[in-house]
């Protein structure tokens, strides 16, 4: 089946939606957070970090390709990456945004983000894009706005109540889960 719909685990299993079976195993393994595919790739982000393309049928003799391996900020990744336009947008726990060119798995910068939890382990919210910005939220409530690119461009520091969760965006409208309320945000905002 040339369009089967597949699961890809973080333990590097990639399993067929339709009955389960195993169809390849090895393609690297993630402790906290969820792999992410883009264009065809398998990224997975964490200390030990790879790209892995995906064969474009489904097949005995079709295997995924290993691109590359990179090892960024040792710590934990809680927050599950984003891909963005040929970058890789990571957030350790300890607050730490490690931005990765996709291709080659070089880090583009690397930046501490003063999130003031009640540790400097609050990094939880997987990257979240709406619109022409990057969110970074945090344990201690506050919501990093940022520009995408290679060159970290803050917009703006949003606080609400501390939160784990990750934004959820619909039209004009931001969804969050905080530790006692539900919020909804709307933007004024007619562009």
């Amino acid at each position: 089946n040339d369009q089967a719909d597949v699961f890809i685990t973080p333990n590097g299993e990639t399993i067929d939606a339709g009955d389960g079976r195993v169809l390849f195993q090895g393609t690297g393994s993630l402790e906290w957070c969820s792999p992410v595919v883009a264009d065809g790739v398998l990224y997975q982000i964490e200390r030990v970090s790879s790209a892995t393309k995906l064969p474009e049928k489904i097949g005995a003799s079709d295997k995924p390709r290993e691109l590359w391996v990179s090892r960024i900020k040792h710590d934990r990744y809680y927050s599950s990456p984003l891909i963005h336009n040929g970058l890789i947008y990571a957030v350790t726990r300890g607050e730490v945004l490690t931005v990765l060119d996709a291709r080659s798995g070089a880090t583009i910068y690397e930046r501490p983000l003063d999130l003031k939890g009640p540790k400097p382990n609050s990094a939880y919210s997987s990257v979240a894009l709406a619109g022409p910005y990057i969110y970074i939220g945090s344990q201690s409530g506050i919501t990093l706005v940022i520009k995408p690119g290679r060159e970290y461009r803050e917009v703006a520091r949003n606080h609400l109540e501390p939160y784990r969760s990750t934004p959820v965006f619909v039209g004009r409208r931001m969804y969050l889960r905080g530790l006692k309320h539900l919020y909804c945000i709307e933007s004024t905002n007619k562009r």
